[in-house]
């Protein structure tokens, strides 16, 4: 159904609409294509000409622009119409797409900040780091690929063992070696407190020296040292 929004007008004062061109469900120009954003004539459902663009768009024309495997509009995500005349994402199309008077992630004099790499397909906001189509960690995996991201929302990349993540992993108070009884190493993928806790973790002064644990006892190299 039609919208009053997009009606260009009524007739003979009754509420029957004339609708633009690319939004009237016709294919005006037989090009066996049919309204935005479909139709490579068409800028906006608001455009009242279907026309056949000469030369094609950049989003229409069979060509891989960009070079990322992926062709024109309904299969390169940077096309949002067949009207689109470029391929390339946001952040490096040459164009202020934000309108901030900023642009790009690089090659220009006022660069985007909101651009994490030049291949971020948006300048509007920030994207979380799984899902801005950049190897914010550098291992050559982007996003879901990249074993450091569980979830699109995922703030970074990094894949990192649970004893140097910066995470209380165990929730016991205590965070990555060598600060964790829990673990053995920086390498050590869990935290978990072992039963018994070793001597430079347990709380106890164990050597009676008056100095208990690790950042303490001398005899500590960590809190998962057995002795003090």
């Amino acid at each position: 159904m039609k919208t009053q929004k997009a009606c260009l007008e009524q007739i003979d004062g009754i509420a029957r609409c004339t609708y633009p061109e690319c939004d009237d469900g016709i294919d005006n120009n037989e090009d066996g294509l049919t309204d935005y954003p479909f139709d490579p004539g068409c800028e906006s459902s608001s455009d009242n000409i279907e026309r056949t663009p000469d030369p094609l768009p950049d989003c229409w024309n069979n060509v891989d622009e960009d070079g990322d495997g992926l062709f024109d509009f309904g299969e390169d995500p940077d096309c949002e119409s067949a009207a689109d005349m470029q391929e390339m994402p946001a952040c490096r199309d040459g164009v202020d797409n934000d309108g901030d008077g900023r642009r790009d992630f690089e090659g220009q004099s006022l660069l985007d900040p909101e651009c994490s790499c030049a291949n971020d397909p948006t300048e509007d906001q920030v994207e979380a780091a799984c899902q801005d189509q950049c190897d914010n960690d550098g291992d050559g995996l982007i996003d879901l690929d990249d074993p450091g991201c569980s979830a699109p929302f995922d703030q970074d990349e990094f894949n990192l063992p649970a004893c140097q993540d910066q995470i209380d992993n165990d929730n016991d108070g205590w965070i990555d070696y060598p600060n964790d009884p829990g673990c053995i190493n920086f390498e050590d993928i869990d935290e978990t407190t072992p039963n018994p806790i070793p001597a430079c973790g347990d709380g106890v002064d164990n050597d009676g020296d008056l100095r208990t644990d690790f950042n303490q006892d001398d005899g500590c190299e960590s809190a998962s040292d057995d002795s003090e």
